[in-house]
This record gives structure tokens, sequence and C-alpha cells, in this order.
């Protein structure tokens, strides 16, 4: 009698119940390639493995599953699918996901803002020479800019063969005789200019720097 119950209650766990572990491929639908890194799970406990390069799982359950238990399978770019698993017995454990194609929904930007044409500014009082590669400093309301390159440079044959190119009786003695007339010059200076931010003026120090 008791191995007749045993037989019964054996009988009903296999009916009832799925096996421990369940082992498929997941391909693409439209290329039918396998596709790697899909998460594969039990629904109700998500214990769960994902597919290798090949499309493969093998997912065991700690705990048993019954036929009417889903199996879920997901990953970005395609849309989940979830089986039963007596499903998956009939479609011999191959599933084939669609990829996901997600519309984006049209966005307006609209401005009310007024955008200027124009920047206002104040123009500020200017040294009479101009000079580059110079040091300065803000302290308080003065800025001192101390020394500087005063330097004028100018490419004379590059001026004296445009020039030439304006006239076509232009001779070899006028190329050299522009090329004789050379202003550059080069010029340091040793200075101290201060410039007062209140009163917008430039003044300068008898203190000199050496060159």
């Amino acid at each position: 009698m008791a191995l007749k119950i045993f037989v019964l209650i054996l009988a009903l766990s296999t009916f009832t119940s799925f096996g421990q572990n369940i082992s498929g491929k997941v391909l693409d639908n439209k290329n039918n390639l396998p596709i790697k890194n899909v998460n594969v799970y039990l629904t109700k406990t998500k214990e769960g493995t994902t597919t290798n390069k090949k499309g493969e799982f093998n997912l065991n359950f700690k705990s048993l599953a019954k036929q009417t238990d889903t199996i879920t399978f997901s990953i970005i770019g395609y849309t989940s699918k979830s089986f039963a698993l007596n499903e998956l017995k009939i479609n011999n454990n191959t599933i084939h996901l669609f990829e996901k194609i997600e519309e984006l929904k049209e966005v307006l930007l609209n401005s009310y803002k007024k955008l200027n044409s124009k920047i206002q500014f104040n123009k500020l009082s200017s040294l009479k020479r101009g000079i580059h590669s110079f040091a300065s400093s803000l302290i308080e309301d003065n800025i001192f800019v101390i020394g500087g390159d005063a330097s004028y440079i100018e490419d004379t044959a590059k001026k004296a063969l445009l020039e030439m190119g304006s006239y076509s009786e232009s001779t070899f003695d006028d190329l050299l005789k522009r090329l004789r007339h050379n202003p550059t010059w080069v010029n340091y200076k040793g200075d101290l200019r201060m410039y007062d931010i209140k009163t917008d003026t430039w003044t300068t120090s008898d203190l000199k720097f050496r060159k």
C-alpha cells in the first residue's frame, strides 16, 4: 500500500512540476542569429542566467517550478517575452525575440526671449601706443601694466613683391629699392603704466623697469 502511495505521489509531482534544469537557445526573429547576454529567469523567483555568444542558456532552479510557471527573456533593444514552461517544450526551448524599435515623440522648442542684436558696453580709455607680451596686475581699483613689447615687424620682401605685382613695368632695381626700405624695429618698454578704473585714465609712473 505504501509503495502505491509513493508511486502516485511521484506521478502527481511529475505532472505538476518541471525539472530542475532547462536548456535552450535565443535567436533574433529577423535574421535567426543568436543573441548573447539575454536575461533568462523564472518570473516568480527571479532565478536566472544569461545566454552565451551562441545564444544558448542553461537555467537551473533551486526550487521546483510548475509547468504553468513562466520564464522571461529580456535584453535592451528587444521586446521582452514570457513563456510558460510547457510552451517552451513545444517550441523545443528555442525562443525568437523581436527587435524593439523606439519611436520618439516630436519635441517642439519655443523661445519667447528677445535676443539683443547689440551688446551694450562702455568704451574705456586706451593707451597711446599699443603693446603686447606685457605683465599686468589688478590691485583694488587700479590695473598696473608692466613693460611690454612695442616692436614693429614687417615682412619687407613679401610687401615688396605684392607692390611690384601691382605695376607691370616694375624692374629688379625697383625690388631692391623697396627691400632697402625696412620700417621694422625692436623696442621693449620699461614703463609702469597705471589705469584708474574709476576715473578711466592712464598715468605713467616715473619708476622704470629694465628692458
